[in-house]
């Protein structure tokens, strides 16, 4: 097995930015062994994470480094926010005196990032070790020497000190010692009394903490909102039981908070309802079925009553319960077809929820006048268009926000409380989970709209969304006074090789990552796989041959590149691009596996969701948009112009290999498939559908799939000359995403599997 595969050897690796020789930066000599900077006034010495992040954007001098590759790689496995990236960079300017509005460090750039704009150059041991001989920046000499004080005078030993309610957050600075020896030119200094010397190291450091506000609130008014983004930063733990805890929601006077709880997926949640400002004071809400999940907890009125979703698989009502005397009521029955996540406005009165009571239509929503118990529809999505789900009311129950999308394509949208005037919030879109009313004009989203999940903010009259902080963060609620209560989870997935003669999994993922490693596929040859990953910091593309260590393909780091499928030769990639930010355009494009070089597909449109190029060379097939479902299309590769729909029906996905073409279709249980050639087709009785989608292949003459049919779950292989299945295997892979992937040969199968997840509550004050 290949060195890499070893995650305590990964996890033991210091980064390749991270070398302990001396390097110059600007006016300094940087020394990362002892974390020192030397210059003209002496030796600072600053905090690791200020030197890593130094060392990071000096790896790539003149290069814009990403904020999320910058938190990905410094503080790897660990769930940071932009505000401690942020409060890191103030630091660090201030010990540097750089200026963020006339940068000769580090320059920020706008919603992207940072960049290094100091000459950097190597250091020979031996001749740039003195800071004497460091000539230092005009600015840095002021900031960091107090008026009426000699440039040459002997520093101080700086060092900031830690704040142990922020990861690695920035806080004035102390100061540890005086430097050591005198520079041969301070005979000032080196005749002035105790009490004068006195004076001038407390200047020194008022100066640097005046410095260090300052620099902190220029870089916090570039990057609002702060304030909002601070409180995120400084959340602590609300509840880290052992499993999964979800689904958070605060009492509308505030003094209780309810949640679901589950040892794990898949198995049956219990709600969990606690006093504020005592842990011990919590009671359990659960069912005496095994099989009965109680989801979505949801006050009403007060904190005496709750309202949550009484589900069965994906079969839920809607149950009020009086936490006092236990009486319950069903509010929403199984006819209406409930969605587990609703609301309930603050005042007790009215409930709203998606549903599903027309079966072959999307969800819509509805809301129900809980004092006169009538219901009146909201939204009525017609066939092919998108879901609308999740509902909030705002905190003066006069409009409702929602997501209108399918898969992970969602975008906000609000509405009068009677359904008039929808309007999409902002152009962000991607996949949400959750959201809350932080007041009349704001909302917190939790969702992956900037490349991730997090939690990012909309403004309602601006129609602009911006990044927040809480990596992980899902669900979120506002209480009252402002609190913020969300899940932080903890994902991740990575690849598993399977025997497919005998049904056992590898020892151990291949090209494991802190996150996720997916959405793999061999080559033609079986030679190699292509898959995505985050396993050097962002989201990119990966090319890895059997055995060995994989290759980030050389991509611009300010595209996400998904559903990448090999060509027929095993030369390029087809692969859907999109724009990491809103409006997240979208676009296909060609990738020359060796080179990087990227070749756009215009001519295809920019409603393409995924494209595969058959065995034969001859023509790509693809799928275009049509509404909450795909068309699939066809285009011979000599003249991609020449588009042509498939005469089959409307897909939620599809895919092909050398002489099929299988697809599924929304709402509908089974497979269809395909001949290539003449598309004349069968429907495969196979328990695949909307709950799966993604998790089924073609490969070697079969279908394989996730079995949810089955008590647990299997992978099973369905061959199809023999028309049976011919295997099945406990080893699984995930339900969502491409998790399946199998060798033309049908040699080895590659699974994407998840970890265990952890989902605790956070609650920032």
């Amino acid at each position: 097995m290949n060195d890499l595969s070893s995650v305590g050897l990964l996890n033991g690796l210091p980064p390749q930015w991270r070398h302990d020789a001396p390097r110059r930066i600007g006016a300094f000599v940087v020394h990362p062994a002892s974390n020192e900077l030397a210059g003209a006034l002496g030796t600072i010495r600053v905090r690791p994470r200020l030197m890593d992040v130094l060392l990071r954007l000096a790896a790539d001098p003149g290069a814009v480094v990403p904020r999320n590759r910058l938190l990905e790689e410094v503080w790897p496995r660990r769930m940071v926010s932009d505000e401690v990236l942020s409060r890191t960079i103030a630091e660090l300017r201030t010990v540097l005196g750089d200026d963020p509005r006339h940068p000769t460090y580090i320059e920020t750039i706008p919603t992207v990032g940072y960049r290094l704009v100091a000459v950097t150059a190597n250091v020979t041991p031996g001749v740039a070790g003195a800071s004497a001989t460091v000539a230092i920046a005009p600015d840095a000499a002021a900031i960091n020497a107090p008026a009426g004080m000699s440039h040459a005078c002997t520093p101080a030993v700086v060092t900031p000190a830690p704040n142990p309610t922020v990861d690695d957050a920035a806080t004035a600075p102390v100061i540890e010692a005086p430097f050591a020896t005198q520079p041969a030119a301070a005979p000032a200094i080196a005749r002035a009394d105790a009490r004068g010397r006195r004076a001038a190291w407390i200047a020194l450091t008022l100066v640097a903490i005046i410095a260090a506000a300052w620099s902190m609130y220029r870089e916090s008014a570039a990057e609002a909102p702060k304030s909002l983004a601070a409180r995120i930063a400084n959340a602590a733990p609300l509840s880290s039981e052992p499993g999964l805890e979800m689904e958070p929601r605060f009492a509308p006077d505030g003094k209780r908070v309810a949640w679901s709880a589950s040892a794990e997926f898949g198995k049956p949640a219990h709600l969990v309802v606690q006093d504020r400002g005592a842990s011990t004071a919590r009671r359990a809400l659960a069912s005496t079925d095994p099989v009965v999940s109680y989801r979505s907890p949801v006050f009403v009125g007060g904190s005496a009553r709750i309202a949550f979703a009484r589900c069965v698989d994906t079969h839920c009502r809607i149950i009020a319960r009086d936490l006092d005397s236990g009486a319950e009521q069903v509010l929403v029955g199984d006819e209406r077809a409930p969605l587990p996540n609703f609301d309930v406005s603050a005042d007790g009165r009215a409930l709203v929820y998606a549903n599903m009571q027309r079966a072959q239509f999307p969800a819509g929503l509805a809301l129900l006048e809980l004092d006169t118990h009538v219901t009146r529809d909201l939204t009525l999505p017609g066939a092919g268009d998108d879901d609308d789900a999740m509902p909030r009311f705002s905190p003066d129950a006069t409009r409702v926000a929602f997501f209108r999308g399918g898969g992970g394509g969602q975008q906000l949208w609000t509405m009068q409380r009677d359904g008039s005037r929808p309007e999409a919030a902002s152009n962000a879109r991607g996949a949400a989970y959750g959201a809350a009313w932080r007041d009349t004009r704001h909302v917190l989203v939790a969702a992956d709209w900037f490349g991730f999940r997090a939690m990012n903010e909309v403004d309602l009259v601006r129609h602009e969304a911006s990044f927040v902080g809480a990596r992980g963060a899902r669900f979120p609620d506002v209480a009252p006074g402002g609190e913020i209560v969300y899940e932080n989870a903890q994902f991740r997935a990575d690849l598993w090789q399977l025997d497919p003669v005998t049904g056992t999994l590898g020892e151990g993922p291949l090209w494991p990552s802190t996150r996720f490693t997916m959405n793999q596929e061999f080559s033609p040859d079986g030679n190699r796989v292509v898959f995505v990953s985050n396993r050097e910091g962002v989201e990119s593309l990966f090319v890895a041959t059997r055995g060995g260590a994989p290759v980030r393909l050389d991509l611009p780091d300010h595209y996400r590149y998904v559903n990448a499928h090999w060509s027929h030769d095993g030369r390029a990639l087809y692969s859907m691009r999109l724009d990491a930010n809103p409006p997240h355009t979208q676009s296909v494009v060609r990738i020359d596996v060796d080179t990087g070089a990227i070749e756009p597909l215009d001519m295809l449109g920019t409603g393409v969701y995924e494209v595969f190029a058959d065995r034969a060379g001859r023509n790509l097939y693809y799928a275009v948009d049509a509404g909450q479902a795909m068309r699939l299309m066809r285009a011979p590769l000599a003249d991609l112009r020449a588009q042509q729909a498939l005469p089959l029906p409307l897909a939620s996905n599809f895919m092909i290999d050398a002489t099929h073409v299988a697809f599924t279709q929304l709402q509908i249980r089974g497979l269809t498939l395909c001949n290539l050639d003449d598309l004349v087709c069968e429907a495969l009785p196979l328990p695949i559908s909307d709950a799966t989608q993604g998790a089924w292949t073609l490969g070697a003459g079969a279908v394989w799939y996730l079995d949810t049919s089955a008590t647990p779950y299997t992978l099973a292989r369905y061959d199809v000359g023999e028309k049976r299945v011919t295997m099945r295997t406990p080893s699984r892979p995930m339900a969502f995403g491409r998790t399946i992937a199998v060798a033309p040969d049908g040699a080895s199968v590659l699974l994407a599997r998840e970890a265990p997840t952890l989902i605790d509550l956070m609650i920032a004050r």
